[in-house]
């Protein structure tokens, strides 16, 4: 028992020294972006159709205006939401990208034709797949 109040002292002491902390961590910095424009370093990538009022961004974004020094942060997935009624769009911050843009402009650029193939299952089966009509 008295080693799980140790660790439970340890612990709240290392949250009140995240708190104090002059340096704002990467996820919080992120979940306080609303969409400002001049916040916005770069669009790494836009996911959807901006048209049909719904769409998501990877983006790089400044914390603050007079840009700190670890400035750019990300990359962040945000999502957007326009409503027409009210003209205003909306933004959340949804999470990171599971991999990073380049590896998947890699993966892009790899990928190949799909191949037809013939597989004879048993003699009387036989399983034929043709996608190259797409």
């Amino acid at each position: 028992m008295r080693n799980l109040r140790e660790l439970a002292s340890d612990v709240q002491a290392l949250v009140r020294e995240l708190e104090n902390a002059k340096m704002r961590r990467e996820i919080d910095i992120a979940s306080e972006h609303q969409g400002d424009k001049n916040l916005i370093h770069s669009v790494v990538r836009t996911i959807g159709d901006k048209s049909t009022g719904r769409w998501r961004q990877v983006e790089n974004i400044y914390c603050c205006l007079e840009h700190c020094p670890q400035c750019p942060h990300g990359e962040f997935v945000f999502r957007y939401r326009r409503n027409i009624r009210k003209r205003t769009v909306s933004v959340t911050f949804v999470g990171m990208p599971a991999l990073p843009n380049e590896l998947l402009e890699m993966m892009r650029s790899e990928v190949r034709d799909p191949v037809p193939y013939r597989v004879s299952v048993a003699p009387d089966i036989v399983v034929e797949k043709d996608d190259r009509s797409h």
